[in-house]
């Protein structure tokens, strides 16, 4: 990257650059919690820290590695193997840390670096090209050396400016960060509900509980608007003084669930609800199995089994084909809102929607859709079906293959649910759909602003843009240099 600041050695400003070990007895030693973690190389991302996975070490074996000790704002760098050159900020939340020998703390020294700043220069696409071509010419393949590290050339604005830039681009992931926490809440939230109507049957119950004590049927409405509402009784009163259209849908919807539960071949449902499977609300289609021959450098992405991930279908690190490859994929194409599951391998199980996406967006072969007739207005009972961790663990139960496991879309289709009312389910996807489409904007907006963050940091980190003097807020507008 050509830059207009001064170059320098890392090795030369930093206090301190190595790698870690793994404790004696390696994995059979790890605790599912403790004081220390131990940081390995499935937790280093280039977009940040990720918890997955993460174990601990106990107060001895942590003694023994104290030459690793993890410090705030430590810069963690993984050095070998697949994931070589993933890059980011020690996590203070997870403090105290060692690192296990596949990573290794680059430790800047204050005032002379912002750490920062040196994280997104490592996390620039460049740089990221360099300690990739470094890990292919050495002399150990896919593996970075102390001296390797040492020897990078870094740009070295004054610290004030390191610190500006790296507050702009920080500006990004907070947003980002944001939006997931927004996200995590509303899809709890929609589970909690789905859990509440159609697990635990709470509206129902408290119908029950009413009419057991000799309540009157409006009186056992009113509890169910409670339990459906989670507002007190006093707090529905002021609901309906002061919305109440609002009051008169909840009053109906309440109105729907019934009085009594029954016996069916899943336990106690609520009475005149059946038991089915999904494919009694849902229809599946499996992907399209194209050949190396129609893959093209660019054109419509292909979605496949890694796109999938927590909820949704990303496809920044996807595969492409020209539309006019085959003629017999018409049928395969996707569209905003397609709830699609993957089928084989270490993905197996795994659920998400796809975004809106600029061009038309196909679906490969052990990548199934499960599909609504009005996609995200039917969406919100079936996605939380789909995201339950009953559903991912029923697959993986049924799941065949001694190589990797696979499932059949039959299989998927045979999960046995609770088929309440039509009027329910309706109301169900009326209230919960919001909450989804909202999942999809935040992801939608969080992919602009990686977008941008992106597309600036190589000229930010270059000089070829400068910031405002005064500039504080990383959305505010720059200034061309």
């Amino acid at each position: 990257m050509h830059s207009k600041w001064p170059s320098v050695k890392l090795g030369e400003y930093c206090l301190k650059i190595g790698s870690g070990a793994t404790p004696r007895g390696g994995s059979k030693v790890y605790l599912s919690a403790g004081e220390f973690t131990l940081i390995r190389s499935q937790n280093i991302y280039n977009t940040g820290f990720n918890k997955d996975g993460l174990v601990y070490i106990t107060n001895e074996a942590a003694e023994k590695l104290k030459n690793v000790e993890v410090s705030p704002f430590d810069i963690l760098l993984n050095i070998t193997g697949d994931s070589v050159a993933r890059v980011c900020i020690a996590p203070q939340e997870h403090l105290p840390a060692r690192v296990n020998q596949h990573v290794a703390i680059v430790r800047p020294i204050p005032g002379e670096f912002d750490a920062n700043f040196l994280r997104y220069f490592l996390t620039s696409p460049s740089m990221q090209d360099e300690l990739l071509s470094i890990t292919i010419s050495g002399a150990t393949r896919n593996a970075l050396t102390k001296g390797d590290i040492e020897s990078l050339n870094i740009p070295k604005p004054e610290i004030n400016t390191q610190k500006k830039i790296s507050h702009y681009l920080i500006t990004f992931d907070n947003k980002i960060v944001l939006n997931n926490k927004i996200n995590q809440t509303l899809e709890a939230i929609a589970q909690a509900t789905f859990k509440s109507w159609f697990i635990d049957f709470d509206p129902v119950k408290a119908k029950m509980a009413v009419l057991d004590v000799g309540g009157d049927e409006e009186q056992a409405n009113l509890a169910a608007m409670m339990v459906i509402s989670s507002k007190s009784q006093d707090e529905l009163e002021a609901f309906k003084a002061n919305k109440p259209e609002q009051y008169a849908e909840l009053y109906e919807i309440a109105k729907m669930f019934p009085n009594d539960m029954e016996d069916s071949d899943l336990g106690e449902i609520p009475k005149g609800w059946t038991v089915g499977n999904l494919s009694n609300i849902a229809q599946f289609q499996n992907g399209f199995a194209f050949k190396q021959t129609h893959w093209t450098e660019s054109g419509n992405p292909v979605v496949k089994i890694k796109n999938i991930k927590q909820g949704v279908v990303e496809l920044e690190d996807c595969s492409y084909i020209d539309e006019t490859a085959h003629s017999n994929i018409e049928k395969f194409k996707l569209s905003e809102g397609d709830l699609l599951v993957g089928m084989t391998g270490a993905n197996i199980g795994e659920t998400g929607i796809l975004l809106s996406q600029k061009n038309t967006a196909y679906q490969n072969q052990r990548v199934g859709r499960i599909e609504t007739p009005n996609k995200l207005e039917d969406i919100a009972f079936i996605y939380c079906i789909a995201r339950h961790p009953r559903y991912k663990q029923f697959i993986e139960d049924r799941a065949e293959g001694s190589a990797q496991p696979n499932i059949s879309g039959d299989a998927l289709m045979s999960y046995s649910i609770v088929v309440p009312f039509e009027s329910i389910y309706k109301s169900f996807n009326k209230i919960t759909s919001c909450f989804i489409k909202k999942i999809l904007l935040n992801h939608s907006m969080n992919r602009t602003f990686a977008e941008l963050r992106d597309t600036l940091l190589p000229r930010l980190l270059s000089g070829q843009i400068e910031l405002p003097i005064d500039s504080e807020d990383g959305l505010d507008g720059v200034a061309n240099g």
